[in-house]
């Protein structure tokens, strides 16, 4: 009796066999889901990355077009600055000549052409390229030439406006005779501060244009008549000065 009450309460192993198999099956069915959501998400995280790569492809070139566009004008005004060198020496050699010997005539024809001038040298572009992250996707030695092109650029733009007080203190005053040596020991002043100026201006266009060569930059094919132009202007004045 008590093997027939033992054998009535034991699970038939049929049973068992199902049990064990639906589990497996449960199991199986459970990987199988768990491996579709990771394939899921993996290819929507994939796609995501891929818009995103493709997007920032777009912003960075549009970034570098209009960089580009603007370091161009930017090298333009470098190249006047190198090409106005030799005139700009003999130009100070004759308003030095001016101040020193009180001649107003002097100062009056090399008033009209001096080759110090204002130009609207131009850092935005690159300003906006680095508020909107874009350096953090360029080339890491591209984005350094970048950013020491810009940076002369910008020095450029500073040093200018000096130069121009600097003009305007050495032959302002020299317009008409004077006799003050005060006057004239601050327009000597001034003159020797416009060669120092003007020389490490043109250092700088220079390596300017060596960074816009490294970065397939150019200035704009169409400025050369006018630097030519105003290089003339600027020759003319010096030539036609009187000499006392």
């Amino acid at each position: 009796m008590q093997n027939l009450g033992q054998q009535e309460g034991a699970e038939p192993e049929g049973a068992r066999g199902m049990d064990e198999a639906k589990a497996a099956h449960d199991w199986r069915t459970f990987l199988t889901d768990i491996g579709v959501i990771v394939i899921g998400i993996a290819i929507t995280l994939t796609g995501e990355q891929a818009i995103e790569a493709l997007n920032w492809g777009h912003k960075v070139a549009a970034s570098e077009s209009s960089m580009g566009r603007e370091l161009s004008g930017d090298l333009g005004w470098a190249f006047e600055k190198v090409s106005f060198g030799a005139c700009a020496k003999s130009y100070l050699d004759r308003l030095q000549t001016a101040v020193v010997d009180n001649k107003p005539a002097i100062a009056q024809a090399l008033y009209g052409a001096p080759p110090f001038l204002v130009r609207p040298w131009q850092v935005t572009s690159w300003d906006a390229a680095v508020a909107s992250q874009v350096p953090d996707h360029l080339d890491r030695e591209r984005v350094a030439d970048y950013a020491i092109a810009f940076r002369y650029v910008a020095t450029e733009r500073e040093l200018q406006f000096q130069l121009s007080d600097d003009f305007a203190e050495a032959i302002t005053k020299r317009l008409q005779v004077t006799s003050n040596p005060q006057v004239t020991n601050d327009q000597l002043v001034a003159i020797e501060k416009l060669r120092e100026g003007d020389h490490v201006s043109r250092i700088i266009a220079q390596q300017l244009l060596d960074v816009g060569k490294k970065l397939g930059v150019a200035p704009p094919s169409g400025g050369g008549g006018d630097i030519r132009m105003e290089m003339a202007a600027c020759e003319k004045a010096v030539t036609t000065a009187p000499l006392n």
